[in-house]
């Protein structure tokens, strides 16, 4: 079989340069398509197959030819007008109604792929395409067995069937069972080992159980039997640079590049590679190129943002450039009134460009808006002293938030409240497992994390080395540093879907707290995964205080309305060093005998609050250095219920999000599926 098809895919390469020396036939130019098509050269199939049409537009050959190419190619909406175009000229072909069915299921639409299968199977029942589409329509509604089932069936038949052994393949891979999956890999090679997609597959599968030296053997001959076949030049890159063998990596992306400009994984890879060679320009150029391809392509701009931060200049033009792309995002996120979400993309260009007047007047209006004039006023002296000439709007509005704050808690106890110390959960952040779409990316999304995690005033997050081998791995560091939890992160991220499963545990004892899992579809999914997460570790973390000072029974503390309070609300005095974490869930422990008052609101500062201090035994014991926490956590609330910063338009939009999150999508494989040829 193997030498039968190089003797046809020899003859349709040698046929189009004969097409040169005379005027081709309609015929000739068709059978020109198909010879490209068969090599998976979609593109010129497409304009062999067009200008076929155009010597003849009644021509069915190419029409047929057009829609199989542009399903290779996963432009499903064409494939489809071209598919029925096909069918109006040729109701009975039943190859055509089985590639509408898998084209409807490229398109999402599994009512009416069903209905073109089931109108096959009516005909013909044992056709296997037929039975292909529904295994593949199973495995869209998740189920997999099912799936498996239909495939293993088309193997009965057909034993030798391709497309039935690559396809449980990855169905095996993608639900865990990696020895059933190596059990048809290996049937594969045995009948079609110079298939460039059965190796591509084997590399992949190779790749999966992290067998290195199996899985670049099968991607370098994937490329030796199709030097453009594009999958298998990533796949082989991506090994490359595993193999620390970067340099390789670049010659084979950048031959690829040559063809393919618009495809962002390939640039990315080019930047990880460049990124390891120590060439910062070229990385940045080739990370900026993948960026901008793809809007959606989160990941390539959080890379290049931390190479940028990393390693250019603060007055470097570049950086400029790429904040402005936060502030703009971040008005957008501010007019649908998630104020919570534009405050990150503020810090985020800020930290991109410090010097940024527009982005520091857009951050400090998020601070005016939610009461915290100190620091809106903090933004504004930050401006004033950047400018080289005052302007007039800036002096005068800091005149006035001076005269506003005269009697501010911070000047009538006369502290610098950006200053004293706060009391804070010390956290240490690990992954122990990944399988990523953007290789090498989890140092790169852990940084990203940590930013955002610094934005909260009671975390602070280690420095500490983020990827672990095993559990006690992460708890012989998380204990040794100090820590007070730790989390692991298990990272997936297709080309489609991340999904962050984390577990905390107390560094203490090792315990297991809570798990939990966050799941992102769609544009903006990475930064609104990281931005979910740090929510909900800011809403698990315990909140506490000390008693900065005291005149009578007036006290002053340090917690403010950056930390959610507000008058009103009571906190109980624990007696210096008698306060512990608790050892079961996000609170504290303390004796009775440790309470030594109540301390209740009556006027805030951002960072401070002043109150009413009450004894609680006759002699006054309550002194400076003093814990302070929330009365909620004597009565048993959980801390996750505490007070927040996010806005109820917040909330909402973050369950809305959870919603669209839950709703079943295919799995990762469901697009290789379809490709299978």
């Amino acid at each position: 079989m193997g030498l039968i098809r190089k003797i046809l895919v020899t003859f349709f390469i040698i046929l189009p340069m004969s097409l040169i020396m005379a005027n081709p036939s309609v015929q000739e130019v068709f059978s020109e398509g198909e010879a490209f098509r068969m090599m998976g050269d979609y593109y010129r199939a497409v304009e062999s197959y067009k200008t076929a049409l155009q010597m003849n537009p009644s021509y069915v050959g190419p029409l047929k030819g057009l829609a199989g190419s542009y399903f290779g190619l996963g432009e499903y909406q064409e494939a489809l007008y071209w598919v029925e175009e096909a069918i109006r000229f040729d109701k009975n072909d039943l190859n055509m109604i089985n590639l509408k069915g898998r084209i409807l299921l490229g398109l999402g639409d599994f009512v009416h792929a069903n209905d073109n299968f089931s109108m096959v199977l009516a005909l013909e029942p044992y056709n296997i395409d037929a039975q292909f589409g529904l295994a593949e329509l199973e495995i869209a509604n998740g189920k997999m067995q099912n799936a498996a089932e239909r495939y293993r069936n088309a193997l009965r038949i057909s034993p030798e069937n391709r497309r039935a052994l690559l396809s449980l393949v990855l169905l095996y891979d993608e639900i865990g069972n990696t020895a059933a999956a190596g059990e048809y890999i290996e049937q594969a090679l045995y009948f079609y080992s110079d298939n460039a997609q059965v190796r591509f597959i084997a590399g992949s599968h190779y790749l999966a159980l992290k067998d290195y030296d199996a899985a670049i053997l099968h991607a370098s001959a994937a490329l030796t039997l199709d030097p453009d076949y594009l999958n298998a030049g990533i796949l082989y890159s991506q090994l490359a640079i595993k193999n620390g063998n970067s340099q390789e990596a670049v010659n084979i992306l950048t031959t690829f590049l040559s063809d393919n400009r618009d495809r962002p994984l390939l640039w990315y890879s080019l930047g990880i590679a460049y990124r390891n060679l120590e060439k910062t320009e070229e990385a940045i150029q080739a990370f900026a190129f993948a960026s901008s391809l793809r809007t959606g392509d989160d990941m390539a701009r959080i890379t290049l943002e931390n190479i940028i931060m990393e390693t250019l200049e603060l007055d470097d033009p570049r950086r400029e450039r790429y904040a402005s792309y936060h502030f703009v995002l971040g008005q957008e996120y501010d007019d649908r009134n998630l104020l919570k979400r534009a405050f990150e993309e503020f810090r985020r260009g800020l930290q991109i460009y410090p010097f940024s007047k527009e982005g520091r007047l857009l951050l400090g209006d998020i601070y005016r808006r939610n009461g915290l004039f100190s620091r809106y006023r903090e933004e504004l002296r930050i401006i004033d002293d950047m400018l080289e000439e005052k302007e007039v709007d800036i002096s005068d509005e800091l005149e006035f938030l001076d005269y506003r704050l005269e009697d501010s808690v911070s000047s009538e106890w006369d502290v610098e409240q950006f200053y004293i110390d706060r009391e804070t959960i010390d956290l240490a952040v690990f992954y122990i497992e990944s399988e990523l779409y953007h290789q090498d990316s989890e140092v790169d999304l852990f940084k990203y994390i940590k930013n955002i995690l610094s934005g909260y005033e009671n975390i602070n997050v280690l420095d500490l080395p983020v990827k672990i081998e095993s559990f006690s791995n992460g708890y012989r560091l998380a204990r040794e540093s100090n820590s007070d939890y730790f989390i692991i992160i298990d990272i997936q991220e297709t080309e489609r879907v991340i999904s962050l499963n984390n577990r905390i545990y107390m560094s203490e004892t090792g315990g297991e707290l809570k798990r939990w899992a966050v799941f992102r579809t769609g544009n903006q999914r990475i930064p609104d995964a990281a931005q979910k997460f740090a929510r909900d570790i800011h809403g698990l973390m315990p909140v506490s205080g000390r008693l900065l000072d005291r005149r009578f029974d007036a006290g002053l503390i340090s917690l403010g309305i950056a930390d959610g309070f507000s008058v009103d609300d009571e906190f109980l005095v624990i007696r210096n060093g008698e306060l512990n974490l608790s050892k079961e869930g996000f609170g504290f422990t303390y004796e009775e005998s440790s309470v030594l008052g109540t301390f209740s609101v009556t006027k805030l500062d951002d960072l401070v609050c002043e109150g009413v201090l009450e004894k609680k035994y006759f002699f006054d014991m309550i002194n400076q250095g003093d814990h302070i926490i929330p009365v909620s956590y004597r009565e048993g609330i959980d801390s996750s219920d505490s007070v927040s910063s996010e806005s109820s338009d917040e909330i909402e939009a973050g369950n809305e999000a959870d919603k669209q999150a839950d709703e079943p999508l295919p799995p990762d494989i469901y697009d290789s599926l379809l490709r299978i040829q």
